[in-house]
């Protein structure tokens, strides 16, 4: 193991082997080389990034919340394809989030300019034709993300033959665990034909998850 690598499994505590947990080809690279990695090898084995960082429904707040106007709600049934029910409202926060609610429930959130359906709404409508493609990840990395963790590409190229609808860099997939089912919404970072056995790296950007404080919170009219 080079001594770089050493002072930096040192530096984070990291207890590593070299046996099944895959470690070296997970490790990234920061400018000048200097490696950058997790916490715990188990990260790399269930193919997530457990490096801290705060999750874009973290300390969620609501600053305003108006009746969504005509033009608006056209706008929105155009750009998801479906139509809206009759009564929605739309809810801005203070980190510059918009969330869309109907019957006290939040349907859509709003990030980078994109309305994504949200999970709450995803499981309401289980079984249905399914809004986005999905992936499917380990157990494993149920609690690292809870805790904001990305989700790598050999985590889930792992379960290639499980992935449901073929996905573009920048599209929206549901995050499945394998086992219990539907968990979470990710932007993919890398497009399902670029994928491969050999593909590193960060591969889903991380942006609800079950019981976050989206998934848990109810609005107010």
């Amino acid at each position: 193991m080079s001594t770089t690598l050493n002072t930096c499994l040192h530096a984070t505590n990291t207890r590593f082997s070299t046996d099944n947990f895959g470690f070296y080809p997970f490790i990234t690279s920061l400018p000048f080389g200097v490696p950058r990695c997790c916490s715990s090898p188990l990260s790399f084995h269930f193919g997530v990034c457990c490096a801290l960082k705060m999750s874009i429904f973290k300390n969620l707040k609501v600053s305003t919340s108006n009746q969504t106007g005509g033009s608006q709600k056209k706008k929105i049934e155009k750009e998801i394809a479906q139509a809206l029910p009759q009564d929605t409202h739309i809810h801005k926060c203070k980190n510059k989030i918009k969330l869309l609610s109907h019957n006290n429930s939040y349907i859509l959130f709003n990030y980078n300019d994109r309305w994504i359906f949200t999970l709450e709404y995803l499981r309401a409508h289980r079984g249905k034709e399914p809004v986005y493609p999905s992936i499917w990840i380990d157990e494993g990395a149920r609690q690292p993300l809870q805790r904001g963790s990305d989700i790598f590409v050999p985590g889930v190229y792992k379960y290639r033959e499980m992935i449901d609808g073929e996905f573009a860099k920048n599209d929206v997939v549901i995050v499945n665990i394998v086992g219990y089912g539907m968990f979470g919404l990710a932007v993919a970072l890398i497009g399902y034909k670029e994928m491969s056995a050999d593909s590193k790296g960060n591969g889903f950007k991380v942006l609800s998850v079950e019981n976050d404080e989206l998934d848990s919170k109810r609005s107010k009219q």
